[in-house]
């Protein structure tokens, strides 16, 4: 009898460690599914980074199940034999994936079939600086001006979102996913290199970047610093030499620069591995990242509908009476300026998408630069000016400018001017009422006042070269 009971419990714990065997697994860059062992092993041929698995498990009755990875929720499928994609947002390889119904927790890892046991040094050697980029950063984001690593939950850089700008280098100092891009001042450049060092003798080789080129206002400021992460090949060691090789990760952070930068890329390796400081030290490539400028704002000329008027007023002779004298007034409509128009790139709608959250470069709440311009909407910026065709510093304006296309704008806002008034007692009525000089001279006055405006402005730089 009791070797019954002994025989049944035996059997639910192998059951309890295989079930994991029913589930059938299927990556992206598969075409064919994976069962897990007795152990919840899924074993495979699996290259770059795998974010996202198509499950299938067929059970009777079937049940619902939710996949969790690292204690977060990533999704549900049904053990119904369907289908299902599950989207980690993250690598998963080499990692426990769990899936849960109800009380009952089953787990399974993804692994490659070399993981452990490279078939040869040839197969080992197959894996490059691109296949640990593409391990670490999963998600890039491509934009003319560079890569941005936007992804937040990412661990591998101390630098992300919009400030900054990556560059990848291989540890032959060759740039890898793109080429050098056309830089932007005011945004910092982070310098990744992925290289092989002796795991051993982690610091018999090392890799380091000086920049020899790139200023900010004429002022230095040197922010380098080092991020070293040893992170081993998924298919093992690499041994060459009697050495054992792992990949490392370093990435440093160029100096904030309005002028173009300048960096070299250097290996060192220590000669002999009794003396620390005998370092043979080998430039592999110098790189040039061409700035091109923020702007903070720009000049323009317009042409301004102005409704503060300055009237004129006159005494003259009475029309009923040549011997009486009443006051005419004149000029009592809009009035039309050219203007001269300083426009400040400060655009209140990108103040306001910072405020609530939005990841924006902080060179873009006060500087535009036209590599990674403003989006049309949030060309809104204020300005000031002075009138070209009247007294100038007795018509000034102010409000908003919509630039609709480089070089044009919209303005509307208000006009601050020095104006002609006169002092109307109630019933006083303009070429009928009697007026004496010397009560003329005492109503007629001057006086600031401010009024609705609204134009169109032209950047002076356009102005001047349609008339090269």
């Amino acid at each position: 009898m009791k070797t019954h009971v002994i025989f049944v419990v035996l059997f639910f714990i192998f059951c309890s460690n295989s079930f994991s065997q029913d589930l059938k697994v299927k990556t992206p860059n598969s075409s064919k599914f994976y069962t897990a062992d007795e152990k919840g092993i899924v074993k495979g041929d699996f290259t770059g980074s795998i974010t996202k698995l198509t499950l299938s498990l067929t059970e009777n009755p079937s049940k619902s199940y939710t996949v969790e990875f690292r204690g977060n929720n990533k999704g549900l499928f049904t053990s119904d034999g369907k289908e299902y994609v599950i989207d980690f947002q993250e690598n998963i390889l080499d990692h426990q994936i769990d899936y849960i119904s109800g009380t009952e927790t089953r787990s399974f890892k993804l692994e490659n079939e070399t993981n452990g046991n490279p078939k040869s040094e040839n197969d080992a050697m197959k894996f490059t600086s691109s296949d640990k980029f593409k391990e670490l950063f999963p998600q890039i984001n491509i934009t003319n001006h560079g890569i941005k690593i936007l992804d937040q939950t990412n661990s591998n850089t101390q630098y992300k979102g919009k400030d900054y700008v990556h560059l990848f280098f291989d540890l032959n100092g060759n740039s890898i996913i793109s080429t050098i891009p056309q830089g932007l001042s005011n945004v910092q450049y982070v310098v990744h290199i992925f290289y092989l060092t002796d795991k051993d003798n982690p610091h018999r080789i090392d890799y380091s970047v000086n920049q020899t080129k790139g200023s900010f206002d004429g002022t230095i400021i040197f922010n380098n610093t080092g991020k070293l992460d040893e992170l081993e090949l998924r298919a093992g060691d690499l041994k060459k030499n009697g050495a054992q090789y792992a990949w490392v990760h370093k990435e440093i952070l160029l100096s904030t620069s309005t002028s173009d930068i300048q960096f070299e890329i250097h290996r060192n390796i220590i000669k002999k591995s009794n003396d620390l400081f005998d370092i043979e030290k080998s430039t592999l490539n110098t790189y040039t990242i061409s700035m091109s400028p923020v702007y903070h704002g720009t000049f323009e000329v317009g042409l301004v509908n102005s409704t503060l008027s300055n009237p004129s007023y006159e005494l003259v002779e009475s029309s009923d009476n040549a011997d009486e004298k009443v006051v005419k007034k004149g000029n009592d409509s809009n009035r039309g300026y050219i203007t001269a128009m300083a426009t400040f790139y400060t655009s209140p709608i990108i103040i306001l998408e910072k405020l609530f959250g939005a990841d924006i470069p902080n060179y873009k709440l006060t500087g535009r630069n036209f590599l990674e311009d403003h989006k049309i909407y949030e060309r809104i910026y204020p300005s000031i000016g002075v009138s070209l065709n009247d007294k100038s510093f007795e018509n000034l304006f102010f409000g908003l400018t919509w630039e609709f296309a480089r070089g044009g704008s919209i303005w509307s806002g208000f006009q601050y001017g020095k104006v002609n008034t006169f002092d109307e007692p109630d019933g006083y009525e303009f070429g009928k009422t009697v007026t004496t000089d010397a009560e003329f001279k005492l109503r007629k006055d001057t006086d600031w006042k401010t009024n609705f405006a609204i134009g169109v402005n032209l950047d002076i730089k356009l102005v001047t070269d349609l008339f090269k």
